[in-house]
């Protein structure tokens, strides 16, 4: 996991250089392309998040002529469940053929299933009235299912970019472990505080992006007759 993670980070961080460095040529020029990389991947916990926020002109493309054309999220549930792994079985080959990366499209697909159903859920009365009723337990739910959603992009990444299905397939019979078991609680505990935090400074931000309520008007002292 730990592997993944910073082979992911170094991908970020070459196409970050590489990207505002061309999007820098082009503003000289008075050329504003798209932001590909709008935030450090570190601040997504959720799968679409991420995505809209990972070359983004590449993603403006998909949804525009592959997604919607599809039908986008159109049709219920199972219609934009299959439009998605239509978009990323798309994305596996424009990368390269090779069988580890269908393999990380399709899973990707399939880990955008428990998000999307989340959405779905989350927009139900009794739930949101229980969420506005209980902030600090919404609040780590939230992180919870973020931590779910980062780990499910660390197996995904495995796969295409790191050990290959074969390799990713190992850590089956070591998570059936006494060890195996208490490191996956722990990762997922230390994964949900970090999401945890995400959530507090995205907070914070909001609340310093607030503009400040005007001061009240102080009525005229009353002249004595």
């Amino acid at each position: 996991f730990f592997f993944s993670y910073w082979a992911l980070m170094f991908l970020w961080f070459k196409f970050l250089l590489i990207w505002r460095f061309f999007r820098l040529c082009a503003v000289l020029d008075d050329i504003e392309p798209v932001e590909n990389m709008e935030r450090c991947m570190n601040n997504n916990y959720t799968i679409g998040g991420f995505w809209r926020s990972w070359h983004k002109s590449f993603n403006r493309w998909l949804i525009r002529y592959i997604y919607v054309p599809l039908g986008g999220g159109q049709g219920g549930l199972v219609r934009r469940a299959c439009n998605i792994l239509l978009v990323f079985t798309f994305v596996a080959f424009w990368h390269d053929i090779k069988p580890e990366l269908f393999a990380w499209g399709w899973l990707l697909s399939l880990f955008f299933l428990p998000e999307i159903l989340a959405q779905h859920v989350a927009k139900r009365e009794p739930l949101k009235s229980f969420m506005a009723s209980h902030p600090l337990t919404a609040s780590w739910l939230i992180a919870f299912c973020g931590a779910c959603n980062i780990i499910m992009l660390k197996i995904a990444n495995i796969v295409g970019y790191s050990t290959g299905v074969e390799g990713a397939a190992l850590l089956i019979p070591a998570l059936q472990t006494r060890q195996g078991i208490m490191f996956a609680m722990e990762y997922l505990l230390f994964m949900t505080v970090g999401v945890q935090i995400i959530l507090f400074v995205a907070d914070t931000r909001a609340a310093w992006a607030q503009p400040a309520p005007a001061p009240r008007p102080t009525e005229p002292e009353s002249i004595p007759k």
